[in-house]
């Protein structure tokens, strides 16, 4: 079991099991949490990356 601060920001890719997604380390200890074995409704994308808002003209 984890707790992921609000605000957390980690990447989130796709393979036949599922989503995974994996947090940026902490700041502080270094821990990184990987989750994996998501369906697409378990998961809610906030926001996205500044890169993919220009490429969406989002």
């Amino acid at each position: 079991m984890a707790s992921v601060p609000l605000g957390a920001s980690g990447t989130v890719t796709y393979s036949s099991r599922g989503l995974t997604v994996r947090f940026d380390a902490c700041a502080c200890c270094r821990v990184q949490i990987v989750i994996s074995g998501l369906r697409p409704d378990d998961l809610e994308i906030t926001a996205l990356p500044e890169t993919a808002q220009a490429v969406t003209g989002g």
